[in-house]
């Protein structure tokens, strides 16, 4: 189909002419005589072989312009000829070039999300993770960490970065006062470095809260939820204060001149 009809044709039919009308291929290897020859509505069989030397011609022009607007405009012109994927290639190619040079992360994602199946977006992914990583070396931020891990879960730079991790969040929820971080912590490092630390601190505080509230209830429940916990005398203790307190009550129904003290000094009567 890529033969080259014209050079079976007659010279003096062909001399001066840049195309041949009807049933003949033009006689300038031009893309201008393909697009004139393409114009005049030639036949089926010659329109596909001139439909083919015109992307050729094309492609050449593109490459010679080796910038990323040519390979647009090819691209724009032929987005699915045979051409189509070396044009990504050399275009993608171009486009990081360019976001390398100025160092700018998201024309390198723009790279990765327009042309995925090209070498250069796959050496885009390496050069995005390289800048990603320098740029957050030194950062104490866990948003951007977790993002980074999240994009680059591969990444030579992960393990220290999830260590790192593991380290701030721990201190932000050792340094909460509420203790839904510490729960958060537990759960998003299970086998996180400071886990015992942070279940130690989260029963302290839990403990702390359920004290405070001086519900028997609470108490109990937590004593059964927490076996062995570093508060666990602190809380027997209290509950067992607030059983006697109970008792007394029911025994004296006004004991005006009786209370228990509950402080952590107690007990005592008053």
């Amino acid at each position: 189909m890529r033969s080259k009809l014209f050079n079976l044709l007659p010279l003096f039919f062909l001399a001066g002419c840049a195309s041949a009308g009807h049933g003949h291929l033009p006689v300038e290897d031009t893309e201008e005589a393909y697009r004139a020859f393409i114009a005049n509505d030639p036949d089926e069989d010659d329109l596909e072989e001139a439909m083919i030397r015109l992307e050729e011609l094309a492609y050449q022009r593109a490459v010679e312009g080796n910038d990323i607007a040519s390979f647009n405009r090819f691209l724009a012109e032929f987005p699915e000829g045979d051409l189509a994927r070396e044009a990504r290639q050399r275009r993608a190619a171009q486009r990081l070039e360019r976001a390398v040079a100025e160092r700018n992360p998201d024309a390198i994602r723009r790279i990765i999300a327009d042309d995925p199946t090209t070498d250069a977006a796959r050496e885009a992914r390496r050069r995005l993770e390289h800048v990603e990583a320098t740029a957050i070396a030194d950062t104490r931020d866990p948003g951007r960490i977790r993002a980074f891990l999240l994009t680059f879960p591969e990444s030579e730079a992960a393990g220290d970065l999830r260590r790192r991790l593991d380290d701030l969040e721990f201190e932000r929820a050792r340094d909460a006062e509420e203790p839904t971080l510490l729960e958060r912590y537990l759960e998003d490092h299970p086998r996180g470095v400071h886990r015992a630390e942070a279940r130690s601190l989260l029963e302290q505080r839990t403990a702390e809260g359920i004290l405070a509230g001086h519900n028997i209830d609470d108490m109990l429940r937590f004593l059964d939820e927490n076996p062995g916990s570093t508060a666990d005398e602190q809380v027997r203790h209290r509950a067992a204060l607030l059983l006697v307190e109970q008792a007394e009550r029911l025994l004296d129904p006004a004991p005006a001149h009786r209370a228990i003290d509950l402080s952590p000094t107690g007990p005592h009567l008053e």
